[in-house]
């Protein structure tokens, strides 16, 4: 953890330090490190929340891009009495975890439900294979004619991240630590899959979509409070755009199939 509580206030671990976990309340160890970043242990070996995971220096970036007060925010089940601490939560409502290891359905699942309102954001290079595969993916794919790159993707991909993450009924976001050809740091954002309940929703919208999402947009977003605006409303708007092109491209050549990739796209092909 970044921070206990030392005479009452939330601090980072220094050197000898010595606080109380903000959740449980039981002593903690500053641990300043060579190899790993520094943070607070527990003294004992018992962790008060089951879905913490240690931090690595990636975790730990993306968190101080939010402010102190927004980082490690303790979440309590009135009912049940459950606690877990946040990585990011935003005055709006929204929790942000930032997640390097591999999680189970059910853990992940449970953590949309305790959080509602959840965007994770996952790391894309945890496997040497990973960002081969998001290559792979992209060329089996058909680019859009978007403001921000947009691939429709193909449903028999064989990209284990978006395997494990594509049923996530949360806003999921890779990050492969990429960068846009202006520079900017991007992120790959898999969009919701929408589902023909009323007129307005084509019959046809049942397909997937992954889209360059600026990293600093998404921040800003969160700081600014237009997260919901964009994640509530427009996104479903976009999402129907995106079919409707797709379903234009597929009828004008006669598609009944992705295509087969024949150049790589970060070739240019």
């Amino acid at each position: 953890m970044k921070y206990a509580i030392v005479n009452g206030e939330r601090k980072e671990p220094t050197k000898l330090a010595r606080g109380e976990c903000p959740a449980c309340g039981s002593e903690m160890i500053a641990r300043i490190c060579k190899k790993k970043i520094d943070h607070w242990a527990h003294k004992s070996t018992l962790n008060c929340d089951r879905w913490w995971e240690n931090e690595t220096l990636w975790h730990r970036d993306w968190k101080n891009c939010f402010g102190a007060p927004w980082q490690e925010v303790m979440h309590r089940d009135i009912n049940t009495n459950e606690v877990h601490i946040a990585d990011v939560t935003t005055p709006y409502g929204w929790t942000i975890e930032f997640q390097h290891s591999r999680i189970d359905d059910e853990e992940r699942n449970a953590r949309n439900k305790f959080y509602k309102k959840i965007a994770w954001v996952v790391d894309g290079v945890r496997r040497k294979t990973d960002i081969d595969q998001l290559s792979e993916l992209l060329a089996g794919g058909i680019k859009l004619r978007t403001e921000h790159t947009t691939y429709a993707i193909n449903p028999r991909h064989n990209n284990r991240l978006l395997s494990e993450w594509h049923n996530s009924d949360s806003l999921v976001f890779f990050d492969y630590r990429q960068v846009d050809q202006s520079g900017s740091r991007v992120l790959w954002l898999i969009l919701p899959t929408l589902e023909p309940k009323d007129a307005a929703v084509p019959s046809f919208v049942n397909d997937m979509f992954i889209q360059a999402f600026p990293a600093r947009m998404f921040v800003e977003s969160h700081i600014n409070g237009l997260f919901d605006k964009f994640f509530d409303r427009e996104i479903y708007k976009y999402v129907i755009d995106y079919s409707k092109e797709l379903y234009n491209i597929r009828r004008r050549y006669k598609m009944e199939s992705f295509p087969d990739p024949k150049f790589s796209w970060l070739s240019g092909g």
